[in-house]
């Protein structure tokens, strides 16, 4: 199981998952789209093939589409309580440090995905500048559990938005309609094709500098302030979409994350994928490569003695 694409921001269901995870003892492994597995069905993920390598139902994919750290972080300090004395495997993206536009470091971005999640502190997050109004909006959606129920309840139950923005977006639908919810079921996008792979050069925000990784680190302090053993797998970012420079400075960067959390206690290990046809994009695997991830984690002796 995993949440739902169509679902990823019902965080009334996702706390209601976590919590039912952490009280079947499975270890969860948490992270963004690379985690959940968006170019895979639920079989293909890499909790899965972890499951496949483990001979039982071992493994939980908590992650959730489209999230990044600095929302990673309200998702584990708002919903993830339920995780406590457990063990996790959390995904490092190094997407998120590949330019300051995805650091979040840099101009005004208004695409931001689970906005909801976000310090609503102004000035925290450089790229987040909404109105006042939106601020106080989402805080209050947040804190009061009421909203995130009738969010819950729009979501999975009925139309998926308010009466009034569906009837605007559905003006001659008969009104019985609001009332009946259609399962969205989530189509594997296409991967890039490996002969399409061009290397470009990254604008890389260190990890000393990097908003988001700032986010990563504080979301794993969080994990073990609440009594649970953290491993950390930074994901395959796809070398054959890279310029040499850009791939050095990749490694460099994978060096200094693996240094910094051993220095906090945390193992940060890193499978490799040796090949672009186990690449759907720049850091996305395809499900052969997740299979792979899963070979190298199984195989790796920190990992086992983690999960032991």
């Amino acid at each position: 199981y995993r949440i739902p694409y169509s679902l990823g921001e019902d965080y009334f269901l996702y706390r209601k998952y976590v919590d039912t995870v952490a009280d079947s003892g499975r270890i969860a492994v948490i992270g963004d789209s690379v985690i959940w597995g968006h170019y895979t069905d639920d079989s293909g993920s890499l909790t899965a093939h972890l499951n496949v390598y483990a001979g039982t139902e071992r493994f939980a994919n908590i992650g959730i589409d489209g999230i990044h750290p600095a929302a990673l972080y309200g998702l584990i300090d708002n919903y993830c309580a339920g995780i406590t004395g457990r063990k996790v495997v959390i995904g490092i993206n190094l997407l998120w440090m590949s330019s300051p536009k995805h650091d979040l470091s840099g101009e005004v971005n208004t695409s931001i995905n689970h906005r909801a999640l976000l310090t609503q502190v102004p000035g925290r997050i450089p790229a987040y500048m909404p109105s006042v109004e939106e601020r106080l909006t989402l805080l209050a959606r947040r804190e009061i559990r009421i909203f995130a129920w009738i969010d819950h309840i729009r979501a999975s139950g009925l139309a998926d938005r308010s009466v009034y923005r569906w009837t605007m977006a559905n003006p001659f639908a008969h009104p019985v309609k609001y009332f009946f919810h259609e399962d969205e079921i989530f189509t594997p996008p296409d991967p890039v094709h490996p002969k399409r792979m061009t290397g470009r050069d990254m604008d890389w925000v260190l990890p000393g500098d990097s908003l988001q990784w700032g986010y990563m680190l504080a979301s794993i302090r969080k994990l073990k302030e609440q009594r649970n053993s953290v491993i950390a797998v930074i994901t395959p970012f796809n070398q054959y979409m890279l310029t040499d420079k850009s791939r050095v400075e990749r490694d460099w960067i994978i060096s200094y994350i693996q240094d910094e959390l051993a220095a906090e206690g945390i193992t940060a290990l890193a499978p490799a994928l040796a090949g672009p046809e186990y690449f759907a994009d720049l850091s996305h695997p395809v499900a052969a490569g997740y299979g792979i991830m899963a070979a190298q984690l199984a195989g790796s002796r920190e990992f086992t003695e983690f999960i032991k």
